[in-house]
């Protein structure tokens, strides 16, 4: 079932609207609507089921502004590359978490891409 909150829905259209790139949509399966929002692996699954190839990205937070800036120009190119989502190292290579989040709503809000956040442990 989707349900996306009525802020985020909102943006969604609001973009559309403009003709500007947002999140990548799905049609809920389960209702057979207009759905935004679906699980990274319900996308992986519906893609292996088709035989479809596809492809993801994952960053690492630069540690430099100037390094910030070329990820982002890097990113608006990249997006013609059609990845099924992306994904950001949260605090990679002693990056802050704000940069993590300040990266990946750039890359949601901003290019339209699905976003994904991980966090790596080590002992």
């Amino acid at each position: 079932m989707c349900s996306p909150s009525k802020g985020l829905w909102e943006a969604v259209h609001l973009s559309e609207r403009k003709n500007e790139p947002n999140v990548i949509r799905d049609v809920d399966p389960s209702t057979s609507s207009y759905c935004p929002f679906r699980k990274i692996i319900d996308r992986v699954n519906s893609k292996r089921e088709k035989g479809e190839v596809f492809v993801s990205f994952e960053f690492y937070p630069p540690r430099t502004p100037k390094g910030i800036e070329n990820l982002k120009r890097r990113m608006k190119r990249m997006v013609s590359q059609e990845p099924l989502f992306v994904d950001f190292t949260w605090g990679a290579g002693g990056t802050t978490a704000d940069l993590t989040v300040e990266l990946s709503t750039f890359a949601q809000q901003e290019v339209g891409y699905e976003v994904n956040m991980h966090i790596t442990l080590a002992r």
